[in-house]
């Protein structure tokens, strides 16, 4: 760090504005020269400015390694930084995974979000079961509650496949299903970039992958069909 300070004063300024983030490493890029391009005339000001917006191209790019890119694409002195000194690219690929993927209350909420989607979502098909069966549609009723269970058996067992090893999570997981939580669980997993403990037998991304794969097939599509259906003919049954 003081080797490159010395002779680039913007690079200290750059690792501050993305390890720190605050209000005042944000002050400080406004009065950046954001039109430099050559690396011998970025000043400190500049570094903060580069840092906060390698935070922005890596908050909306897919992975770290698109984000960097995306990023020394429009500052194309840090692609010549880059090109001069070989660690640059790994050492800031390292600090976006850590970022990316460390717990924040934004993803907190999301992965909260995806477990109140998942409790509407059941609730509007106990819902239309109920409602159908007040119309006198009985079989449309039962055909639907018959998905519904046929997704959530398949996510038990998944649920036994993947975690069969570990009967506490395994069942902990079962739980998680039934009481319609899990979607919460396995969004953090995949956002905090959550470690394999040993017992899995597939990682949290393709566990998530798998779960929605097996509502989607076995719910989703088949009731949406249905639904469809008795729509269409109770629509023609009264013309």
């Amino acid at each position: 760090m003081k080797t490159l300070k010395a002779e680039y004063p913007w690079f200290e300024s750059l690792m501050e504005a993305i390890i720190v983030d605050s209000k005042e490493t944000r002050r400080k890029a406004k009065d950046s020269n954001k039109k430099s391009d050559k690396l011998a005339h970025l000043g400190e000001s500049d570094g903060y400015m580069l840092g906060r917006m390698y935070l922005h191209e890596l908050k909306s790019a897919a992975t770290e390694e698109g984000g960097f890119d995306r990023w020394v694409k429009k500052f194309p002195a840090m692609k010549v930084f880059s090109k001069n000194h070989n660690f640059f690219r790994s050492l800031l690929i390292s600090i976006g995974k850590e970022i990316k993927h460390r717990g924040t209350w934004d993803k907190l909420v999301r992965s909260l979000a995806a477990a109140v989607m998942s409790l509407f979502d059941v609730g509007t098909d106990v819902y239309t079961i109920l409602y159908y069966n007040s119309i006198g549609e009985g079989e449309t009723a039962t055909y639907m509650a018959v998905f519904v269970i046929l997704s959530l058996s398949l996510q038990t067992l998944l649920c036994i496949v993947i975690h069969r090893r570990n009967r506490r999570r395994m069942l902990i997981e079962i739980v998680g299903t039934w009481t319609f939580t899990k979607p919460a669980f396995n969004k953090w997993r995949v956002l905090t970039n959550a470690q394999m403990q040993g017992h899995e037998v597939a990682p949290p991304v393709s566990e998530m992958m798998m779960f929605k794969a097996a509502e989607v097939f076995a719910e989703s599509i088949p009731i949406t069909v249905l639904q469809v259906y008795t729509v269409l003919t109770s629509t023609l049954a009264s013309e």
